[in-house]
């Protein structure tokens, strides 16, 4: 896909679009939160989905710390993504991603399901991409804002999307997308 094409689909496409991936041919469930706080709507909705994938298709769970905080105990997660690797570094959806691909790469592990907001899932299916897995993208349209969350931004979908924009151009332009 061309550059200018891409740059476009920054601004305008907030579908994730189908995926070349069958469910059946997955080898693990990846799932990024979506803001941050105690008992964090959004996150304790992708929790619910993931949960519901990893009982329908006993995939191994790889999820952002907020998403698996927001399990049931005793829930059996593979990898949990908690901080940057680098201390003081803001974790983003790139640097989870990486250390899930370095994770994965060393099980064999390259066809996944993504579960991300629905306003977020465009971005992290191609970040994802680009770090060489085959994506299936879970449907979460029903995963909401949190007004309480700590993270402004994702307290709604206007406080969301401008800032959404811009990380997508910079993904863009750094190539990650």
């Amino acid at each position: 896909m061309g550059f200018f094409k891409k740059l476009w689909q920054c601004f305008f496409c907030w579908d994730a679009g189908s995926s070349k991936l069958c469910w059946h041919s997955a080898q693990a469930i990846i799932a990024l939160s979506f803001g941050v706080g105690d008992r964090c709507q959004s996150n304790q909705a992708l929790a619910d989905t993931a949960l519901s994938l990893f009982e329908h298709f006993s995939l191994p769970l790889l999820l952002q710390g907020e998403v698996a905080d927001s399990l049931p105990s005793g829930t059996n997660i593979a990898l949990v993504v908690r901080k940057h690797r680098i201390p003081g570094v803001y974790l983003d959806t790139r640097e989870v991603l990486e250390q899930v691909a370095k994770f994965a790469e060393s099980r064999g592990w390259s066809r996944v399901i993504i579960v991300a907001h629905p306003d977020h899932v465009w971005r992290a299916r191609l970040a994802a991409e680009r770090l060489g897995f085959e994506v299936f993208v879970a449907d979460t349209q029903g995963v909401p804002y949190d007004r309480n969350s700590l993270q402004p931004w994702t307290r709604s979908k206007r406080r969301f999307v401008p800032r959404e924009i811009l990380a997508r151009v910079f993904y863009l332009l750094r190539g990650w997308i």
